[in-house]
């Protein structure tokens, strides 16, 4: 007799299994006053998949996209907590300093 899945749903390749460590690393970050809400919500992402919730039950508990779901959850996989961090972004950089700013 097969066994049923506690989600319905097929099973996602997206498959996360946290050792201790990490595990208390990612919940340090969520807990943190200092983190950024978008990196605590990348690590919140994390920690459900480890307990295997699907991906599109994250996305509607965090109301998020689940693309956007997926995306952190193939960041984390890739990089591991490095890969949830905001990449660079292409453009010209920012020129606006304090001295450009200040009046003579």
């Amino acid at each position: 007799m097969a066994t049923r899945s506690a989600w319905p749903g097929p099973a996602s390749p997206r498959v996360i299994h946290l050792k201790r460590q990490l595990k208390k690393k990612l919940r340090r970050l969520v807990r943190a006053g200092t983190t950024e809400n978008r990196m605590a919500t990348r690590a919140r992402v994390v920690l459900m998949r480890d307990e295997g919730v699907p991906i599109e039950v994250i996305a509607r508990r965090m109301q998020i996209n689940h693309g956007t779901a997926r995306k952190w959850c193939d960041r984390f996989i890739d990089g591991g907590i490095d890969g949830l961090r905001d990449r660079p972004r292409s453009g010209r950089p920012r020129t606006l300093s304090l001295e450009s700013s200040a009046s003579p």
